[in-house]
């Protein structure tokens, strides 16, 4: 099961979900998906750095409730921005909270709609978000529903076993 902890479209701050007790009674699993404003790969401090504050709030709620991971839209530059600067933004996030103990649960970077068009990489620039340092856990997380917007099908994205080229569990 997957739901927020605030309302997805403010920057409020997240709260546990009054129902948390009896969802762990019924053995759901739980992901939390971050509000959908937050954007780690921007080069714009006014976003990034609130961006920033958010994920490590919600994710500290989540691993309150008890979620399996929390996830979060990968984000994005502008045209006139290189992506590799936007891909730093995603490691010096990641580093920083290694350096800080991590965040508690995974973080799931969610592949956006618009990077998973048939001509795109597989997982759009969302992969390239797991790197080398395994200090923090993090995944990708393939949004199926993007996914068939963009008219891929589960077969297109794997022939084998449900894995990143990285190694990464897809959530799907």
């Amino acid at each position: 099961m997957q739901f927020f902890l605030c309302d997805p479209q403010s920057w409020d701050k997240p709260k546990v979900h009054p129902q948390t007790a009896a969802l762990h009674e019924r053995n759901l699993t739980i992901f939390i998906h971050s509000p959908y404003q937050i954007n780690i790969a921007s080069l714009n401090n006014r976003l990034r750095i609130p961006s920033r504050t958010a994920v490590i709030n919600h994710a500290k709620v989540a691993a309150e409730v008890g979620a399996t991971g929390l996830i979060v839209h990968g984000g994005h530059v502008t045209s006139d921005d290189e992506i590799d600067a936007g891909l730093d933004n995603w490691r010096k996030l990641f580093e920083r909270q290694a350096d800080k103990g991590g965040f508690g649960v995974p973080i799931l970077v969610e592949t956006p709609r618009a990077a998973t068009t048939r001509d795109g990489p597989p997982l759009g620039h969302a992969g390239q978000t797991v790197g080398p340092d395994r200090r923090v856990r993090r995944r990708v997380c393939l949004d199926t529903c993007h996914a068939f917007a963009a008219a891929r099908t589960w077969w297109t994205w794997s022939s084998g076993p449900a894995r990143s080229p990285a190694g990464s569990t897809w959530c799907t």
